[in-house]
């Protein structure tokens, strides 16, 4: 019985010695912190976590395809100002991976006007929007990004006298880089592609199948929440 209880009080007494003969140990001074592993600057990912929404701007350079029926192939290219809201959610996973649902919708001054046996045709695309997935790479204030999705466009076609105006479904693909300029205020650059389909037009008697695309160069600053 003895015996135990001399062992029992002897760990206690080292315990309670403890700090002091590592302090001992280290001239007086706390041993040294816990070992943490080492991160390169500007490699952490940053918070992109969350919804957020914003305007942009741009130009919109394009071109059309326009088969006449019975008569010639015209290919007229347009090109105009772009711009608009855009809004979405992304979601950090992993270390560095941000992945994020997008839309936005754009007014656009692309017009362009082809001359067809004597008659002037114009084709104009006065508005697109698009729904998209995202995906990026986070660092630490900077996303480079790919955006696939479907878009839609106004396909308008018209003479001095006549309109059609039908609207487009397409596919949308697009590459960009966000930065954050504060923690709740992302500035970005994107360059995106929308092709569409052929839709039929019949304007005062002739018909035309007409195809588009656009090319858009946008700049863009949102606020996330």
């Amino acid at each position: 019985m003895f015996r135990v209880s001399f062992a029992f009080a002897s760990a206690l007494t080292l315990l309670a010695a403890g700090p002091a003969l590592a302090a001992d140990m280290y001239g007086g001074n706390p041993p040294p912190a816990a070992y943490t592993a080492y991160q390169p600057a500007g490699t952490a990912p940053g918070n992109w976590q969350g919804a957020y929404i914003g305007v942009q701007a741009g130009y919109n350079f394009g071109g059309a395809r326009d088969r006449f029926n019975g008569g010639p192939t015209v290919s007229p290219s347009f090109g105009g100002a772009v711009g608009g809201v855009y809004g979405g959610y992304n979601a950090n996973i992993g270390q560095n991976v941000v992945v994020g649902v997008e839309a936005d919708a754009n007014l656009s001054g692309q017009s362009s006007t082809s001359t067809v046996g004597g008659v002037n045709y114009k084709n104009r695309s006065g508005w697109n929007a698009s729904l998209r997935a995202r995906a990026g790479v986070g660092f630490e204030r900077v996303m480079p990004y790919a955006t696939a999705g479907v878009a839609l466009a106004e396909n308008k076609v018209s003479t001095p006298t006549a309109s059609s105006t039908p609207t487009k479904v397409g596919v949308a693909l697009g590459v960009g880089m966000e930065g954050q300029i504060t923690n709740n205020i992302i500035a970005r650059g994107e360059y995106m592609y929308q092709g569409f389909g052929n839709s039929t037009h019949t304007l005062g008697g002739q018909t035309l199948t007409s195809s588009f695309s656009n090319n858009q160069l946008k700049a863009g600053v949102a606020y996330k929440f």
